[in-house]
């Protein structure tokens, strides 16, 4: 798989919070920043590198306590956040099952609210214990100081770059039968099933399937260049703009959020913009499974933002609405 961004100076793996603590000291004596990543799934870093140091949370305990039909789960930000959502299956505890198969760790889901087919992970979050990076000071949020949005925290903006998530408090319910809000998952769901059947297995192999006709599993079948996933958010409109897109359009997917608000999918918006699956430019291009992932095959982050910008400056002239990227530019 073709791969973005240049090197880093330094990079460390911490499995502890002791080794947090000495490599802040050790930045701070270097006078050099630090970026936190989980498994880097989601980040584009500069063709010249990260004159820095890259902190690795490998940090991996994990606990848990039933209180009735709920159950708190301790998870530290190293662990990789679909086996937990494996882990809340094998339990038969609801919440993030439509989560299924994302990549990456705890530690960084609730950065940008991590979703997919109806869920998000704040809907299940309770607390996110964190350390200050520039003074080694510890301190635990809950979940309203958080700031969740969609694909958005309070980490993605005020505290963007300054603080690293040691773990996450979760609390799950046990599942208590199907209630799919995405219509795809539901449509798939009860063509494949009869509905006395859907469960949270069936739920999870549908999302694989699903996601994996969209290239949007790593490492699963026949891709051949480099991605992270979802590029754009999908943009939140008012009716009159939905009515306008209708009035040009037959049928306009959206996504009712109640007060005259809607979302429309960004892969819908950049294909009626004329990118269509599989369009290539250079050594990057889009994904031929999936008009939101951008993809690169042995190019460089300068020529795959050259592309999104294209993108959006295309999609702004065509419909006057913006799209915002999802991954983190470093």
């Amino acid at each position: 798989m073709a791969r973005i961004g240049g090197p880093t100076r330094y990079f460390v793996e911490v499995e502890s919070e002791e080794d947090v603590r000495e490599a802040i000291v050790f930045a701070k004596e270097k006078k050099l920043s630090i970026k936190v990543i989980g498994g880097g799934s989601n980040i584009l870093f500069s063709d010249e590198g990260f004159d820095g140091v890259v902190l690795k949370n490998c940090m991996g305990k994990f606990d848990y306590s039933f209180e009735g039909d709920k159950c708190i789960v301790t998870a530290d930000g190293g662990i990789v956040f679909d086996e937990l959502v494996q882990w809340t299956i094998i339990k038969g505890l609801g919440g993030i099952e439509c989560l299924s198969w994302i990549p990456g760790t705890v530690g960084a889901v609730p950065v940008q609210n991590v979703g997919a087919y109806g869920q998000q992970v704040s809907d299940v979050i309770k607390e996110v214990w964190v350390v200050e990076l520039e003074t080694g000071r510890m301190d635990i949020l809950e979940k309203r100081e958080c700031q969740f949005g969609y694909r958005d925290s309070i980490f993605k903006r005020d505290f963007y770059g300054k603080y690293m998530i040691l773990r996450v408090v979760f609390e799950f319910r046990k599942f208590e039968g199907v209630r799919i809000d995405y219509k795809p998952l539901a449509s798939y769901l009860f063509s494949h099933y009869e509905p006395w059947d859907i469960d949270l297995n069936t739920i999870r192999m549908a999302i694989f399937d699903l996601r994996m006709r969209k290239g949007m599993i790593p490492g699963v079948g026949e891709c051949d260049f480099g991605t992270v996933g979802s590029f754009f958010i999908n943009p939140e409109v008012n009716e009159d703009k939905l009515n306008y897109l209708k009035n040009r359009y037959d049928d306009v997917p959206n996504y009712s959020l109640g007060k005259g608000r809607y979302r429309i999918p960004a892969a819908w918006l950049i294909e009626k913009a004329g990118f269509s699956k599989g369009y290539r430019c250079g050594n990057v291009g889009i994904s031929p499974y999936h008009a939101l992932a951008l993809v690169s095959y042995g190019g460089t982050r300068k020529e795959l933002l050259g592309l999104a910008e294209r993108i959006q400056r295309t999609v702004w002239t065509n419909f006057k609405i913006k799209l915002e990227v999802e991954p983190d530019i470093v």
